[in-house]
């Protein structure tokens, strides 16, 4: 496979040939044994690393041909010029071959030619090449990274350019097989990072830095909107051990001595000391998921213990003397529907929900995808899931197929996914997404189509037994297939009138009046989300350009009779 292999930590046995190393020199990135070049000072860390890379690939290309079918200009190129230039200054952003290099002679056009035609297709080679970012997820390889805020900055980095231009749509993430742990793979950096991503691409705002205030914090959300990965990312953000704790699973009879500890011999059960949540909790974050499953008498066991200002809580055992230890936690609460639901309808006391400090409502999927940037939103959803979906990297594996890494997408399937329902949330939408691409593995082209997408939906709604919202045939008469063609060449082009008006030519749809027309007497054929979008819709409702020179030549006819009256 013609990828680059970026390993980030150690240079493991493991990885096929060749690969090279990214070291951490305080808070930065780079790449073992490759000196800087200038151009790269004060760039975020991955782009660092790829275009640390590709300057070494280019150097040693460049030596290479120099030596041979070009060393015939050896002596009138400067070779260090050119080196020090890069692939980039060789090519122009259309693509066009430049000669950013000194000469000491005048070159013919014959030498002109074999210059370019060598070094042209080489600098292509390099800047196209794919690079694959490996990522150790054992914790003794990644620890290094977690405890400084390098994590943050490549998460950052990568979501706010995720499928954006070189070299950010050319970089897939994938995990390191450890040989120590070739079965089980314990929580490392890869997680983290990708947990990371998920969190930035979603809800969590860390800018707003709620996480740093003392006192819980409640983060309100459906089933599978992110919750349990906001705290675990948060716990990773404080510097902190994240302890989990699903409410939904303890009985109410249990959860008092589970909150506060007890001695043994306090009651009928109590065999050995047990710590409660809270101590095992002492400097770390404590996640107390699904909390409405609990009863109004079981919430009484967290109000004398909270404070909405602190996260110190004092705490006995229970059987123990009346002596109570301090704690330093930081809690963070769940409920999967919105705190206000749950104390108007008396399932959240009042006098606990008074003690939290701030409230975090996320969205449901279906609600984002309502969003103008939903294509950005399932663009980014997609990569992730299919990072986190690609096995560990081994020497010992076959060579990968680098069009299913970097899979191409239809166009035309954000309106198939925006119009479906996802009752699951995110949960949902990643099985679909590894069936999705486990799918793509099966089939000749690698290409997320418009056909894949559809089947896969049609099976989400069966399962479900919800209307399959993404249609399976497309009219084929009158206005209803032409508003179909219209949706679909719009939707492509991203909404943007003067880049679809050549495709729609053939529907006699030409110009921008002709177009605007068709759309407000045919709504009725197009979806609810295509009327919604805001292109669309300032589109639709902008007035006509001719109507209002018209109206300015009436206006200015008007006052020269009157002057001419008076």
């Amino acid at each position: 496979m013609d990828v680059r292999i970026i390993s980030l930590g150690c240079l493991s046995s493991t990885l096929p040939k060749p690969a090279y190393q990214a070291l951490r020199q305080g808070n930065e990135l780079s790449i073992e044994g490759i000196s800087d070049a200038p151009q790269l000072y004060g760039m975020p860390p991955l782009q660092r690393l790829v275009f640390q890379t590709q300057h070494e690939e280019w150097s040693n290309s460049i030596c290479k041909v120099f030596s041979h079918e070009l060393n015939k200009f050896a002596e009138c190129i400067k070779v260090e010029h050119l080196i020090r230039s890069g692939p980039w200054r060789v090519l122009s952003p259309e693509g066009e071959f430049l000669f950013p290099f000194d000469t000491n002679k005048e070159l013919d056009k014959y030498d002109a030619s074999l210059l370019e035609n060598s070094l042209k297709p080489l600098a292509l080679k390099i800047i196209k090449r794919k690079t694959l970012l490996v990522i150790p997820n054992d914790q003794e390889s990644s620890q290094p990274y977690l405890e400084s805020d390098l994590l943050n900055k490549i998460a950052d980095e990568l979501i706010h350019n995720l499928g954006n231009e070189s070299p950010y749509r050319d970089i897939a993430l994938i995990p390191l097989r450890s040989r120590s742990q070739s079965s089980t793979l314990t929580a490392g950096l890869f997680d983290a990072v990708m947990n990371a991503l998920f969190c930035r691409t979603t809800q969590l705002n860390f800018a707003s830095r709620l996480h740093q205030k003392e006192g819980p914090l409640l983060i309100e959300g459906a089933t599978g909107t992110g919750k349990s990965q906001a705290a675990s990312l948060i716990a990773n953000t404080l510097k902190k051990d994240l302890i989990e704790i699903n409410l939904a699973a303890l009985s109410n009879e249990l959860i008092e001595s589970r909150i506060r500890g007890y001695k043994k011999g306090a009651f009928t059960g109590a065999e050995k000391d047990t710590p409660g949540f809270f101590e095992e909790a002492d400097g770390k974050v404590l996640f107390l998921d699904e909390l409405q499953s609990t009863a109004l008498t079981s919430q009484t066991q967290l109000l004398d213990l909270l404070s909405a200002v602190s996260n110190r809580v004092r705490v006995g055992r229970i059987g123990g003397d009346s002596t109570r230890r301090e704690y330093t936690v930081k809690v963070i609460l769940a409920t999967n529907r919105p705190a206000k639901d749950l104390l108007s309808e008396g399932v959240l006391r009042e006098d606990l929900f008074h003690r939290i400090r701030d409230v975090v409502s996320f969205k449901n999927l279906n609600q984002l995808l309502k969003q103008d940037d939903y294509q950005e939103l399932i663009k980014k959803l997609l990569t992730l899931y299919r990072w986190k979906s690609l096995a560990p990297l081994d020497a010992d594996i076959p060579e990968v197929r680098t069009e299913l890494i970097f899979p191409s997408i239809d166009p035309g399937i954000f309106s198939q996914i925006r119009q479906a329902n996802w009752p699951g949330n995110f949960r949902q939408f990643e099985r679909f997404s590894y069936d999705l691409y486990w799918a793509l593995e099966t089939q000749s082209s690698p290409e997320i189509s418009r056909d894949l997408v559809r089947e896969l939906i049609k099976r989400e709604a069966e399962r479900f037994f919800l209307p399959d919202e993404a249609p399976e045939k497309k009219p084929t008469t009158g206005p209803a297939r032409k508003a179909s063609v219209v949706e679909d060449v719009l939707t492509r082009n991203g909404m943007v009138i003067s880049k679809s008006l050549p495709e729609l030519a053939d529907e006699k749809l030409k110009s921008r009046n002709t177009l605007k027309t068709f759309i407000l007497r045919n709504k009725e054929y197009f979806s609810e989300h295509f009327l919604e979008d805001s292109k669309i819709h300032d589109f639709i409702n902008s007035k006509n350009s001719r109507q209002n020179k018209n109206s300015h030549s009436r206006s200015l006819d008007q006052d020269e009779i009157k002057k001419n009256n008076t």
